[in-house]
C-alpha cells in the first residue's frame, strides 16, 4: 500500500465485489479507488452471443458497456482471485484491456488458487484490516474454478510486468506483487 500511497493522487481499481470498508482504508491513505465487480460483470447473459451453434462471449459488447476509463489512469490494481474464476481467454482480454489503462510503474495484488476445486465453491470478497491482515469473507455466490495459473503463466497473464514478489498463503492462495515496465 505504501508505495502506492506515496504516488501524486494515486488512483486504484478494484476489481473485486464492493466492501464499502476497503473504500474508506484506501482513503486514509489518500488514494481514490474506484470498484467495479468484474464477476458480476462477467456473468451477465447479455454478454453471451450464438454464433455457429456456439454461444461465445462477446468481448467488444462488454468492454464497451465495462471499465471504460482513459489510458495511463490507474495506478494499481486489485485483482484478488477474481482471475481464476474467469475463462483464460477472457482473462487475458482484460489484462491487456486493463493495462493499456494501467501508469507506468502501476502496481498489481493478485492472489492465485494452487488446487483445483472439487465443484462449484463460495466466491469470497476481502476487506483489508491493516496493512498486515485480510478477513477472507465466504459470499452465497458459488462458481467453478476455472483456471489455476502456474507462476510461469501469471507471468504470461501479465506481460509487460515484473514480478516483485510472490508468497504463498496459509488459506493455499499465492499472492502476487507486479509492477507494469
Amino acid at each position: 500500500m505504501g508505495s502506492v500511497a506515496k504516488k501524486s493522487d494515486p488512483v486504484v481499481l478494484d476489481i473485486g465485489p464492493v466492501v464499502g470498508s476497503n473504500i474508506e482504508y484506501f482513503m486514509n491513505f489518500g488514494i481514490k479507488v474506484y470498484m467495479e465487480d468484474l464477476l458480476a460483470a462477467y456473468a451477465k447473459p447479455k454478454y453471451l452471443v450464438t454464433a455457429d451453434d456456439k454461444v461465445t462471449f462477446d468481448e467488444r459488447v462488454f468492454f464497451s458497456e465495462n471499465f471504460s476509463y482513459p489510458g495511463c489512469w490507474f495506478d494499481g490494481l486489485i485483482c484478488w482471485d477474481i482471475l481464476d474464476y474467469l475463462d483464460a481467454r477472457f482473462a487475458r482480454a482484460f489484462i491487456d484491456e486493463i493495462s493499456a489503462k494501467m501508469k507506468p510503474e502501476g502496481l498489481v495484488l493478485g492472489f492465485f488458487h494452487t488446487q483445483q476445486g472439487r465443484g462449484p465453491s463460495c466466491i469470497h470478497k476481502y476487506r483489508l484490516v491493516n496493512e498486515s491482515t485480510l478477513e477472507y469473507i465466504p459470499l452465497e455466490t458459488k462458481m467453478e474454478l476455472k483456471k489455476i495459473y502456474a507462476s510461469r503463466e501469471i507471468n504470461q497473464l501479465f506481460s509487460g510486468y515484473k514480478n516483485q514478489r510472490c508468497y504463498l498463503l496459509q488459506n493455499g492462495l499465492m499472492e502476487v506483487m507486479l509492477k507494469k515496465v
